[in-house]
């Protein structure tokens, strides 16, 4: 059974920077991911310049598709009238689209520059609180990884979490199902804009959003 200080569930943006943070305080750092690779859920891919900040990321054209997205744009069900919000108007400096793949990976290098060992095609199966007031983790993987001993589990696997159900109650979750593609030959894409569509036609009980990813190709949801 292998010991370690912390067990992070989840190889999302939360699980690898909460990894990192922890390595760099000097404790001993596993990351269990169920996937066989990271950022295989799916996402929009949008996300704000203080993102980057908070992360500790610098931007890179590694991870970066496209880096001048300062408007939305919300249009009403007839789309006849619209919504513009404009970034600098609010006090912002924009966003950017990433690759969230290839944006994760970087996480996960400079988390495990710091120390910390990440584990994918693992999932956490079962806890167990132990003598000592360590936690048994279960895992998927074959001996002997089969096992951890950690003094703290943090959970960070997403609305499902595994960790959330057994050590928490109960409570009931209101699902909304939803639908997402990666789009080729869009026409008449503003890198510079994300747009979104209302109403019961195009969406009903929710809306449709589009996102550039450059040229030609979008995100849409």
């Amino acid at each position: 059974m292998k010991e370690c200080d912390v067990v992070v569930v989840g190889a999302g943006p939360a699980g690898l920077m909460a990894a990192r943070m922890a390595a760099r305080a000097g404790v001993s750092v596993v990351v269990l991911e169920a996937s066989r690779k990271l950022g295989e859920k799916v996402c929009g891919e949008a996300i704000s310049r203080a993102t980057l900040d908070t992360a500790e990321v610098q931007p890179s054209p590694k991870f970066v598709a496209l880096s001048n997205v300062d408007h939305v744009v919300v249009y009403a069900p007839d789309e006849s009238r619209y919504i513009e919000i404009s970034a600098g108007a609010l006090g912002f400096e924009g966003g950017y689209i990433i690759e969230k793949r290839l944006f994760l990976l970087e996480m996960a290098r400079l988390a495990a520059k710091e120390g910390a060992e990440i584990w994918v095609n693992t999932a956490a199966k079962d806890f167990q609180r132990v003598e000592g007031g360590l936690i048994a983790v279960k895992t998927s993987a074959p001996h002997p990884r089969s096992e951890l001993l950690a003094k703290v589990v943090v959970g960070c696997d997403g609305v499902g979490s595994v960790v959330a159900k057994k050590f928490f109650a109960e409570h009931r979750l209101d699902l909304v199902s939803c639908i997402q593609y990666k789009i080729v030959g869009c026409q008449g894409l503003d890198e510079s804009t994300l747009e979104f569509f209302v109403g019961s036609s195009v969406a009903p009980h929710g809306y449709v959003w589009i996102f550039p990813k450059g040229g030609d190709v979008a995100n849409v949801g």
